[in-house]
């Protein structure tokens, strides 16, 4: 009875690491199988994640979007994947990256291996579904070392039809964001008509001054507390 009290107890017991940038990380298992990571006080991934990501795929499902090929740039702890797999079915080929190792630790604390589920006593039984791919790498680098092999140049079988950007620097989008090489490089990543959905977390202009130079804005769409931009590679 001690023995299964402290297992309960150290279940709900806040993991606390650090991210690459320095930045505190606290993980907290919720109640009925759910969880959140937060950094410096904002959501990073678990359950708000997942249903800000939940409500965006959904979107673009009823507009028709069906990937055959997902790529998450920032993907933290897999919270996207977790969305994807509940709107597209678990098989949906997902590749991820993400420039931090402890944060792409706890995604395989919290979730299955093909993150499909939370992870639970019994639920690895169950996991039926197509394995993500994840990087440990910066998301612009990954997307120049890879030029040839994930070019839309290449034809279907090597480029993206959606690529999900979901880059944070603690409670704003990374510099990163606002980079002209970063969308020269996202628009080499995708197939001709592919879409780009960017978390850009708050309303602010000068996303869509800076990306509508290399996409077409489809619509500025809302997800809980968030702002997403839809865009599409022309």
């Amino acid at each position: 009875m001690v023995t299964f009290f402290t297992s309960l107890k150290n279940y709900f017991t806040p993991r606390r690491s650090q991210s690459v940038l320095g930045i505190p990380l606290v993980a907290r298992q919720l109640l009925f199988g759910g969880w959140n990571l937060e950094a410096c006080g904002i959501y990073y991934s678990g359950t708000y994640v997942e249903t800000i990501w939940l409500k965006t795929f959904k979107h673009l499902k009823k507009k028709g979007v069906r990937p055959n090929r997902l790529l998450v740039l920032g993907q933290g702890a897999g919270s996207s994947f977790y969305a994807a797999k509940k709107v597209w079915g678990r098989n949906v080929p997902l590749v991820g990256v993400d420039i931090d190792p402890a944060i792409l630790a706890l995604g395989k604390e919290f979730y299955t291996p093909d993150f499909s589920r939370h992870a639970g006593l019994f639920s690895r039984l169950f996991q039926k579904g197509t394995v993500p791919i994840s990087y440990r790498a910066d998301a612009l680098e990954f997307l120049k070392q890879n030029k040839e092999k994930f070019s839309a140049q290449g034809g279907p079988a090597s480029g993206w039809d959606l690529i999900a950007v979901d880059l944070f620097d603690t409670d704003k989008p990374a510099p990163l964001v606002r980079s002209t090489e970063l969308l020269m490089e996202v628009s080499r990543a995708l197939l001709p008509g592919g879409i780009v959905v960017l978390n850009i977390f708050r309303e602010d202009s000068q996303y869509k001054d800076i990306w509508n130079k290399q996409f077409t804005i489809m619509e500025q769409f809302q997800a809980g507390n968030n702002q997403f931009l839809v865009m599409r590679c022309e």
